[in-house]
C-alpha cells in the first residue's frame, strides 16, 4: 500500500553546478523527473519522498535558505489546523500559504532564528 504523504528535501546548490548534482542524484538514487524550471529541478524518490534541487535561477525566497543549504518539508493532513497550531504555538510563519494548482499548498514556518521549515498539503492521495 502505498503511502499518501511524503517528505520533501530541499536542496540549495548555490554555483553552476546543479545539472552535475542533479545528473549524478538522477543515476545515484534512480529518481523520477517531476518537473524542470530554470534553476529548480524536482524528483520523485523510490520511496515517494520529494527532492528539490535549486540552482542559480531559482525564484526561492532568499528566507528559504538563510542559514542553511538545505530545507525540509513536511506534510500536514490539514492546512487549516496546522496554521491555528503554529499561530497558538508562537511560532513565525514567514510565507502565506503558497497554492500550486488546486491540491497542493505549501508556506514557510520560522520555528527559532534561522532554522526554517516548509509544511504542505497534498489534496492528491496515491
Amino acid at each position: 500500500m502505498k503511502k499518501d504523504y511524503s517528505l520533501k528535501f530541499t536542496i540549495n546548490i548555490e554555483t553552476d553546478q546543479l545539472d552535475r548534482v542533479s545528473d549524478f542524484l538522477e543515476r545515484l538514487l534512480d529518481t523520477e523527473e517531476i518537473y524542470i524550471n530554470p534553476g529548480l529541478k524536482a524528483y520523485k524518490l523510490l520511496n515517494d519522498d520529494l527532492l528539490e534541487l535549486h540552482g542559480p535561477g531559482s525564484t526561492s525566497s532568499d528566507f528559504i535558505f538563510h542559514g542553511s543549504n538545505q530545507l525540509m518539508s513536511f506534510p500536514v493532513v490539514d492546512m487549516s489546523i496546522a496554521l491555528d497550531l503554529i499561530r497558538q504555538s508562537g511560532f513565525k510563519l514567514l510565507s502565506e500559504v503558497i497554492s500550486c494548482g488546486p491540491n497542493f499548498r505549501f508556506c514557510y514556518v520560522e520555528l527559532e532564528p534561522g532554522l526554517v521549515i516548509s509544511i504542505y498539503y497534498n489534496g492528491i492521495r496515491n
